[in-house]
């Protein structure tokens, strides 16, 4: 083909031609966006007919005819130039010991090889011969000229035109419309009021878009190739298809999408998954008969939960598809850009489906022929690929990955597991999916080792007394300006051996522990297990009924607790720590067995109850040997203790350092005020390890990133678990503290004692967008199980407290390695990464993480039905746009409705703070899947946090204007909460908020203002207006003495027990905790503008639908 000269006729490009130029200029020498297909032509072909047919159809088709240029300012425009300069190749292939692979491996030569847009041609044609009365017509063309549907007219139009040259029958019109055509109907459409309408209905729709849901843990730009697994339904599976669409009343396309959604929901855990769904576009439109690229990409966005069978999920599919539809003509690329997501790694949508319906029924001059796609273009993820253009003979499904992002086994289990889905849901509709393809083949198991041990394991007592016998002098522990030495640490706890030994507690006992952090609390834990009984912690401050319900559960011998707290517990036997009494002398039990109780640590449970977790001495003892060594702590250490002793991280803390031989330094209340007082608290204690709960470090990363607060230097190592670490936060700690400091990112369950897995994120080889949770502990295993995690090794859990529950299932023998080693089921979902490290990806079922707290909806939903006026309730867990991750209440009741601070002063007498939902929906019934349970799909899209039905006060006018300084708080606030309006005299703490979102604005206002936020006076004032006021009229020395008393912020840092007793002017005493997880970045490095919304709170809630 000629280079086009100046005279040659230039038009713009579709919108759908600019997409794919740009990414053509991105690797001008990539052949990604080739597209191919051969057709297999059962007969004899005449190979000059088909060379004539080829030129006569590409002379009539516009789109064929074209080259690209850029002008001065950078601009592409198509330019026509007729496309002469081309031949069909030719080839006989018989000779070949196997001429149908001779054939594909000649194609995918051929689709190896880049196109010049310059000069063209943008296709290629192949005729091949492959047996006596078998030929391939293969066809390529560059995406940006053809789209799927275009290529199919084309090659329509070749059979027909072919048909009749050898039939001699007179040559039928083609029907092809113009591009010219198709531009001025882009452009009118630009300008019209539909597309004005199509914008708000996409951007209204994706405004509170769930994360993207990808199997892969990190993004790349498409490859140059692919890979693809290829399976064929034959005609009675096809049968079996089209057969249930009638049933469930939708389309057979639905069903392929519905099925897809829940295997990506299986697999990575996400509540909302957002497929790419390529639309043709064409209907009603003059392009329905004209060849080109006019392409678009649809995202669908469809809510799966593990109740949901196959006709729930295929309806919901249905329903979000008629209502996007309508809109398909507006440009995915113009949404992107619309919702500020265009560049680096912001993604709309996850793996696409692309569905092609339209049949060929080819037949050239009577020979029938069959279509099989090579290459539908370039692959960003993942993408399944749907077809349906033969004659009775099923539908193809080719899976494409992008091999940046995955390996060829991972596509092959991806393709087997979809199809072992697929079939399980035909053959049972109305079963949860969740419950199918468990009882079919076992999936191949993939296990990660953590190497062997350093050396033998030790008992945590064995090794605290080594160090008091041989470093008695050294401080084991200090708090608040007091301090223990090792000898001193051993002989106080023994005290308290003989004092529960005297009391015949002892080995196969369980001593509850209602103690706060302090010196005390470490000697008791000690004492306990040198008693040879067990301990259980217990919130000092929880709610009596929540204490109740945990005790009960436990049934302890007794509570060791102070004069403080005893109270709360007058119906049980008590021992108080304060109060000495006589020591008989006893004689104490000798070391404990692996297999005795060391402490029991009660989580979430799936059945409505708390349930307890039996760590035994074998596994806390082989847990702190392996995390010793990993971490390498040193007896010079001087480690953080954060935690309350109801967390697991505090048996991190406590152990590891007093079997180190280090000192722990157990934190005060005040030193969680601020992110900089706190550094500057661990500066002046000399902290060498901080262990910190990834919701705090979170905060304390953005400070440290932004400048507003130093890591001391003498801080050597960070360690941090309780969720996910957000990418973000990670780049913006290397950045800003480099490899200086070592980074480890912690994950494990209760029940594999506190951490089973660490990666190093101080690592640079890591990708900015990379956050693996590493690899096992030495002497321990993983295993990756059809996309979930099993633990295994001697770091396990006895089991749970008490009578068996359905959770206890989870620990089994792993049948399929050899022994069957017994696992436990994590529920977890994680990927290998290529360099064996796991990344997690999400949960398998409805259990949530707040803040390092485990959630199971069905035990907050139980404290709601004990409510007198709630008939019905749902909880779901929500991700926000931004990470914030929070609980949402849906509620039926009876009148008259109870409010949100109703429910949540009710829900508090019952349950941690964290428990607590941070978004309340009343609604006059639930939602119902076809099987009658309740959809927790629909509920899943995030409400506006909840809104108090609080009475206006009559003598309060409603404000005109808001101050810079009142717009800046609310700004912050509505970002943390994901509120669309926070107004200035709106109490936070009645729109739900909790103490982790308190602490981060108080960091994020600190970083705005320059000046020291204490998180006290968030307490102090918990209003906009009234903090506002506050911070002008104190200077940075007034208000730096002006904080709340230590009292009313007792534990106040993510220990889910905040109880602010006093200095409220509303709300006093109400009960906050630790809260879902943090604001994204780009939110926070802009600074907050809100709204200008100045209201009583009254006239907040109007509609009265969202409490």
């Amino acid at each position: 083909m000629p280079t086009p000269d100046s005279t040659a006729e230039r038009h713009p490009l579709l919108a759908a031609q600019e997409g794919i130029w740009t990414g053509q200029q991105l690797d001008p020498d990539t052949p990604a966006y080739n597209t191919a297909e051969y057709v297999q032509i059962d007969g004899p072909m005449d190979a000059a007919v088909l060379d004539t047919a080829l030129h006569h159809v590409v002379a009539e088709t516009e789109a064929l005819n074209v080259a690209f240029t850029v002008d001065d300012q950078g601009r592409p425009w198509q330019i026509s130039v007729p496309a002469d300069d081309w031949h069909l190749h030719t080839a006989d292939l018989t000779a070949e010991p196997d001429p149908h692979a001779a054939a594909l491996a000649w194609m995918a030569q051929d689709m190896a090889r880049p196109v010049d847009l310059t000069r063209g041609p943008v296709f290629g044609h192949a005729l091949l011969r492959t047996g006596t009365d078998r030929f391939l017509w293969y066809h390529r063309v560059h995406h940006i000229a053809l789209d799927g549907f275009g290529l199919s007219l084309v090659a329509r139009r070749v059979a027909e035109v072919y048909t009749a040259l050898m039939t001699g029958e007179p040559l039928p019109d083609s029907g092809f419309g113009t591009l010219a055509s198709v531009r001025a109907e882009e452009r009118a459409y630009r300008e019209s009021a539909r597309h004005s309408k199509d914008r708000a209905y996409w951007t209204g729709r994706y405004a509170d878009r769930p994360p993207v849901a990808t199997l892969a843990s990190r993004s790349a730009l498409p490859a140059r190739t692919f890979h693809r697994r290829v399976t064929d339904l034959d005609a009675e599976q096809t049968n079996a298809l089209r057969a249930i669409t009638r049933k469930l009343s939708v389309t057979w396309s639905e069903i392929l999408l519905a099925v897809t959604a829940a295997q990506l929901h299986r697999m990575t855990g996400a509540a909302e998954i957002v497929l790419s769904l390529p639309a043709m576009g064409r209907l009603g439109s003059v392009s329905l008969r004209v060849p080109a690229m006019v392409r678009n990409i649809l995202p669908l966005r469809v809510c799966v939960t593990g109740e949901d069978s196959l006709r729930d999920l295929a309806a919901r599919v249905c329903r979000e598809l008629r209502a996007g539809l309508p809109h398909q003509r507006y440009r995915y690329e113009q949404l992107r850009r619309d919702l500020k997501l265009v560049g680096g790694q912001r993604r709309l949508s996850g793996p696409g489906v692309n569905i092609m319906p339209f049949e060929y029924g080819l037949r050239f001059a009577g020979h029938r022929s069959t279509v099989h796609n090579l290459s539908a273009g370039p692959v960003d993820d993942l993408s399944v690929n749907v077809y349906d253009r033969s004659e009775g003979a099923g539908l193809r499904i080719a899976v494409d990955a992008n091999p940046d992002l995955y390996d060829e086994a991972e596509v092959t289990a991806l393709q087997q597991g979809l199809l072992s889905l697929l079939r399980e849901a035909l053959a049972a509709p109305d079963q949860a999916l969740r419950e199918l393809c468990e009882a079919g083949v076992p999936a191949p198991v993939a296990v990660v080792d953590g190497g062997p041990l350093p050396g033998p394991v030790h008992p945590v007592l064995s090794l605290i007394a080594d160090h008091a016998a041989h470093r008695g002098a050294a401080v084991a522990a200090e708090h608040d300006g007091h301090s223990l030495t090792y000898a001193q640490l051993l002989g106080s706890a023994r005290e308290i051996a003989h004092r529960l030994a005297a009391r015949r507690i002892g080995p196969g006992d369980l001593v509850a522990l209602a103690l706060p952090r302090g010196l005390d609390a470490v000697t008791a834990i000690v004492g306990v297990l040198l008693s040879g009984a067990a301990y259980c912690p217990l919130d000092p401050v929880a709610p009596p009924e929540r204490s109740a319900q945990l005790l009960d559960d436990a049934r302890p011998a007794l509570v060791l607790t102070t004069g403080a707290y005893a109270s709360g517990f007058a119906d049980r036997a008590v021992l108080l720590l304060d109060r000495p009494d006589t020591d008989p002398g006893t004689t104490l039990p000798t070391t404990p067995s692996p297999q005795d109780l060391a402490y029991v640590i009660h989580t979430s449970g799936s059945t409505g109850r708390p349930k307890g977790v039996e760590i035994g001495h074998g596994a806390l003892a082989h847990f702190i040997s392996g995390a010793m060594h990993r971490y390498g702590l040193r007896r010079e250490d001087r480690v953080l203790q954060f935690a309350p002793l109801h967390f697991d991280a505090s048996v991190e803390e406590i152990f590891l350092t007093l079997c180190a031989g280090g000192t722990l330094v157990i934190r005060t209340d005040d030193m969680t005020e601020s992110v900089p007082r706190f550094l500057d608290a661990c500066v002046r204690l000399g902290i060498s390890v901080l262990d910190l709960p990834t919701a705090y470090w979170h905060e304390l990363a953005y400070a440290v990133s932004t400048g507003a607060a130093a890591l001391p230097p003498g801080v050597r190592t960070v360690i941090i678990g309780g969720e996910a670490a957000l990418p973000e936060r990670v780049e913006r700690w290397r950045k800003a503290v480099g490899t200086s400091v070592a980074l480890f990112n912690t994950y494990g369950p209760t029940e594999a004692t506190v951490v089973a897995t660490v990666a190093d994120l101080h690592d640079l080889s890591l990708a900015p967008a990379d956050v693996p949770i590493g690899l096992p502990l030495p002497g321990t295993r993983a295993a990756v199980v059809d996309g979930e995690l099993y633990l295994l090794g001697d770091n396990l859990a006895l089991g749970y407290r008490g009578e068996r529950t359905p959770d206890a299932a989870r620990f089994a023998p792993l049948a399929p390695l050899p022994g069957s080693p017994r696992a436990y089921r994590t529920g977890d979902l994680v990927r290998i990464g290529e360099d064996g490290q796991l990344r997690f990806v999400g949960r398998s079922d409805t259990e949530f993480k707040i803040s390092g707290h485990r959630v199971h909806p069905a035990e907050v939903e139980s404290a709601l039905l004990t409510h007198p006026r709630i008939r019905e309730a749902a909880v779901v867990g929500q991700t926000l746009a931004d990470g914030t991750r929070r609980l949402a209440a849906h509620l039926v009741a009876d009148a008259p409705a109870p409010t949100a601070s109703e429910v949540r002063e009710h829900l508090r007498a019952h349950l941690p703070a964290a428990m607590i939902p941070s978004a309340v929906e009343l609604l006059d019934r639930l939602p119902r899947t076809g099987s009658g349970k309740i959809d927790r799909g629909a509920l899943s899209a995030p409400l506006a946090p909840a809104l108090a039905q609080v009475p206006t006060a009559p003598d309060r006018p409603l404000e005109q204007t808001i101050t810079p300084l009142e717009r800046t708080i609310t700004g912050i606030w509505q970002q943390i909460l994901g509120a669309d309006a926070v107004c200035t005299h709106d109490d936070v703490f009645d729109l739900g908020a909790q103490s982790l979102q308190a602490i981060q604005v108080a960091n994020r206002l600190g970083v705005e203002l320059g000046r020291d936020i204490r998180v006290a006076w968030l307490f102090q004032y918990p209003t906009a207006a009234e903090l506002a006021r506050f911070l002008d009229q104190h200077s940075q020395e007034q208000a730096a003495s002006a904080g709340l008393p230590a009292a009313l912020l007792t534990d106040a840092v993510l220990d889910a027990d905040i109880q602010p007793a006093a200095g409220r002017r509303t709300g006093a005493g109400r009960r906050t905790g630790a809260a879902p997880g943090v604001s994204d970045a780009r939110e926070q490095t802009e600074r907050p503008t809100g709204r200008d919304i100045s209201c009583r709170r009254g006239e907040v809630n109007q509609e009265g639908r969202i409490l």
